[in-house]
């Protein structure tokens, strides 16, 4: 199951059990989530004050922990003073193609929710634009970010398939938009690890969230000369 799915999940948790919207979450990848599984939740309120509470969650698939996930919890201003990351030029998503991940796609699967247009990809310098939609027409929130922030390690060709160590996601705004550009960079990818984070904007620029990711590549053949 992806890792986005169960940290949207445990998010959805803490939102409910404290009453607060998500500011800040890390999620640790502890072991696998396998699909048709029933899982526990559970959530720890560590502080709470007049405005913000920091708490932890857990998913456990019987005794085995799957993700833990810790977060700040609070209110998001209505609007932000000042935005520094801006949202690059791009292609509307009218004018994208669909990105192909190769293979057929499920109809009534995951990636079946969500309609990805990529609108740049260069793995010279680490860098692709990608917009998403879900199709149901789903409210804006953390869990629904976390989910595209966990395509992170699709964006460049050497990462692909990769084992996501953690997903950290930082919400500036939940900014109703039928679109979301996803602006991914990586800083690094050496021989078993990469360093990657995204910028995640509304239609209109407004950003929505930062997110960031180190994983593990996946083994390959090794080459021959």
């Amino acid at each position: 199951m992806m890792g986005g799915v169960t940290t949207a999940a445990a998010l959805g948790a803490l939102e409910q059990a404290t009453g607060r919207d998500v500011l800040w979450s890390t999620t640790q990848f502890v072991s696998g989530a396998f699909p048709e599984r029933d899982f526990d939740i559970d959530v720890d309120e560590l502080v709470a004050g007049r405005s913000l509470t920091q708490a932890r969650a857990t998913l456990r698939d019987g005794d085995r922990t799957v993700i833990s996930v810790k977060g700040a919890l609070g209110k998001r201003p209505e609007s932000v003073d000042h935005q520094f990351a801006r949202m690059p030029e791009a292609l509307s998503p009218q004018g994208c193609p669909q990105k192909q991940e190769g293979g057929e796609e499920d109809p009534e699967g995951f990636f079946a929710q969500f309609e990805r247009r990529q609108a740049a990809e260069d793995d010279r310098v680490g860098s692709e634009l990608l917009w998403f939609r879900h199709r149901g027409g789903a409210p804006m929130s953390a869990p629904v970010l976390a989910i595209i922030a966990d395509h992170l390690a699709g964006g460049h060709t050497l990462t692909r398939g990769s084992t996501s160590l953690d997903n950290t996601l930082r919400i500036a705004s939940c900014r109703s938009t039928e679109w979301v550009l996803a602006h991914t960079t990586f800083a690094v990818i050496g021989p078993a690890f990469f360093h990657g984070s995204m910028n995640l904007f509304a239609e209109d620029g407004t950003l929505l969230a930062v997110a960031s990711q180190t994983g593990v590549l996946p083994r390959r053949p090794p080459s021959h000369p």
